[in-house]
Order: C-alpha cells, then sequence, then structure tokens
C-alpha cells in the first residue's frame, strides 16, 4: 500500500470472469479506505474503454524499488517451471498447516503440476460403486437423500451436463439449474446469485464453476463423472468445507474405474475414500419415475435437435 507508483502495480490473472468479477469486488472491499485502486478487465467492454479504466485508475505516488510478489493457490514447486518465472533469490511462503496429524496433511499432486494440495479438515470423503445406467438415478437419490440446500454436481463434458440437467428437472423434487459454455456471461452470473440465495438446490456444471468460484454454504460435491488426475478433484471438491465448516464429497465410479482412481488418491496421499453402497431397495421407489424422465429427456432432445436444424 505504501509503495504504489503510476503504473500498474500487481496483475491477478483468473481463468474465468465469473472468478475474476469475485476477486475484483473483494478487492475493492480491501482497498476503499486507501490510495489502492482497482479495475476489472474480462473483454466486456472495449479494448480502448479498458484501457481508459486503467489509466483513470492509477494512482500517483513517488517511485520504489520493483519487487516480485507471485501468489497462488496451487503454485507448483517443480524447479524446471520455477526456473522459468525469472525470479531473483526467490523466497516461498506457504500458508500450510503447522501441526499435521494423518487427516490433514499435504497431499502431493499429479505429475503435471508436482506442488501440494491440502484438503479441508471438514472434508469427508465417498465413493459410491455404480452401473453407467444407474448414475443419475445415484445423484438424485443422494440430494433427496442428505436434504442439503446447496448441492454441485460436476461433469466432464458440457453434453454431460446438459442431460442430466434436463434429466434431474423432469424427474421433479429438486430444483436444479446447469452452469456452462451454453449460458452468456450475465446468464452464468444470475445462476450462480440464485444458486448462492439457495433458490438451486442442486447446480450442475462442467469444471469451469470448479476454478475457484467460491459460493457459500456447498454442503454437498457429486462427481458424476470421475477427474482424471488429482488436480482437478481437489478443485472439485473444494467447493465445499470451505472457511472452517464441514462438507462431504462423492465420486461416482463405475467398476472399471475404481482401481486406477483410488490407487491415484492413495498414491498422492490423499484421506481414505470411504465406500458407500446405495442399496437397490432405497433406488427401487424411485424407478418409475425415473423411466418418465428418462422418456421425457429423449423428447426435449430431439426437441433440442430439431431446433438446432431449423
Amino acid at each position: 500500500m505504501h509503495r504504489v507508483v503510476c503504473q500498474v502495480r500487481a496483475l491477478v490473472v483468473l481463468p474465468t470472469k465469473e472468478l475474476a468479477q469475485q476477486v475484483s469486488k473483494v478487492f475493492n472491499v480491501y482497498t476503499d479506505a486507501t490510495p489502492l485502486r482497482v479495475a476489472l478487465i474480462t473483454g466486456q467492454k472495449s479494448l480502448a474503454k479498458e484501457q481508459e479504466s486503467l489509466v483513470q485508475k492509477t494512482t500517483c505516488r513517488p517511485q520504489m524499488p520493483l519487487q516480485k510478489l507471485l501468489f497462488s493457490a496451487t503454485l507448483t514447486q517443480n524447479p524446471e517451471k520455477l526456473q522459468r518465472l525469472g525470479l531473483y533469490q526467490p523466497r516461498l511462503f506457504s500458508t500450510g498447516l503447522t501441526h499435521r496429524g494423518p487427516q490433514d496433511r499435504d497431499v502431493e499432486t499429479d505429475g503435471d503440476s508436482g506442488g501440494k494440495y491440502t484438503f479441508p479438515m471438514g472434508l469427508t470423503h465417498h465413493y459410491v460403486p455404480c452401473s453407467l445406467s444407474s448414475k443419475p438415478l445415484a445423484v438424485l437419490h443422494l440430494v433427496l437423500r442428505t436434504s442439503v440446500s446447496r448441492a454441485l454436481c460436476f461433469t466432464n463434458s458440457r453434453e454431460h451436463s446438459h442431460r442430466l440437467f434436463l434429466l434431474a428437472q423432469a424427474f421433479g423434487g429438486v430444483n436444479v439449474a446447469e452452469f456452462s459454455s451454453r449460458y452468456g456471461p450475465g446468464q452464468r452470473r444470475k445462476i450462480l446469485k440464485h444458486f448462492e440465495q439457495g433458490k438451486i438446490q442442486l447446480l450442475i456444471s462442467t469444471d469451469a464453476t470448479a476454478r475457484g468460484i467460491d459460493v457459500q454454504g456447498v454442503e454437498l460435491v457429486i462427481n458424476y463423472d470421475a477427474p482424471q488426475y488429482l488436480r482437478t478433484y481437489v478443485h472439485r471438491v473444494g467447493r465445499t468445507a470451505r472457511a472452517g465448516r464441514t462438507g462431504q464429497a462423492f465420486t461416482l465410479l463405475l467398476k472399471v474405474q475404481e482401481r486406477r482412481f483410488l490407487r491415484m488418491l492413495a498414491e498422492a496421499g490423499a484421506p481414505e475414500l470411504s465406500r458407500h453402497e446405495i442399496p437397490s431397495e432405497l433406488l427401487q421407489p424411485m424407478v418409475p419415475q425415473y423411466e418418465e424422465a428418462l422418456s421425457q429427456l429423449e423428447k426435449t432432445i430431439k426437441e433440442e435437435q430439431k431446433q438446432k436444424v431449423a
């Protein structure tokens, strides 16, 4: 704060517009009573307008020696990658826990990152063995059984998110929405706002939401499609059990996926996933309504395809 000069002094790079807007709001709160100014650049205005906002926000102060500070939620510790940053006499400061037990130790990431992750203390991890055809029913059962106010369900593709959304909508009994690139920035902001307000109980999303979006009060995370990398798993389940709260994460696994997925987490030192069986007698009463929802899903998909052609 006391070393500001007449130029942009800090650049915060984020993966999505929604996250950039969220972080910008937080910075504006912190800098309100200081001479620091914050500008938001997301490509929603013309380049000239965004350049102008940077000029207007710049505050003049005497120049001081420069220092490069790099902050990262998931900073790599791979020496080769750190070398590319061109740091001079770098020092690493970590916010890791001082006293670690077996349940809260740092976790080695997958090979492409080389860093470490820490899982929230209040997070419990489960995996649900299921068949491909029973996965949507398992999601509905978990959400309806737990009666949570906010649940996040992650898929590996926009198509999976859309089909699961339409199916859950047709099934009924839960306020559901999807969050993906099918919608524009304005629509996505509205969806997230309604989710935060509790108007949406189940939000079905691609990994775009997992990239740091801080939605208060998420109690349940469901991995509809198993993550291929530990990094993805960490980002997804980290949407719950935030700021000292508790939360649950369920990963749906096909028989052919179990061994590889559980080994990946075990080799990384992640907390052990407890096996969560869903007895068939609990799902059986839902089958007639589920089959009707499947029939409605196919009709809706056909209608959407006709509209695209038209």
